[in-house]
């Protein structure tokens, strides 16, 4: 994986966006946020609660170029499923070979895609001990 933000600039930009990195379950620094062309890159986190993931702007990271940042937050009450995607061939090549993707399905019908290039097992876990199995 090619990391997006150095791991000191990451650390204060975690203070700074005020995410709750010390409480939750799990926390990664490079995770995208969707699937297609406007993926954006981010941090994502699974709190006792919630989904958390705040995407990075071009002032972060150039992988951001011509996004701005966003903050996509799910609230755990609401998520009707968790699954695990495969991709095909050309996907997985325009998302650069990523260890697993994740599908989170609210109640509405929703559908929020996580694509993280390492730490599933983790992401995995974390998502089980909470109750939610990933199929």
């Amino acid at each position: 994986m090619v990391p997006v933000i150095s791991e000191q600039k990451w650390l204060e930009w975690c203070v700074d966006n005020h995410l709750p990195t010390k409480t939750a379950h799990f926390v990664l620094d490079t995770c995208y946020y969707g699937l297609g062309l406007r993926t954006r890159p981010g941090t994502v986190l699974v709190t006792d609660c919630e989904i958390i993931h705040k995407s990075y702007s071009w002032r972060n990271t150039p992988w951001a170029m011509f996004e701005p940042a966003v903050c996509v937050t799910i609230s755990l009450s609401h998520v009707r499923e968790i699954r695990e995607l495969t991709l095909g061939g050309i996907s997985k090549f325009l998302h650069a070979i990523p260890e697993s993707v994740f599908e989170v399905t609210t109640q509405d019908g929703d559908k929020h895609a996580f694509v993280l290039q390492r730490s599933s097992e983790e992401f995995r876990h974390a998502v089980h001990s909470l109750g939610f199995a990933t199929s």
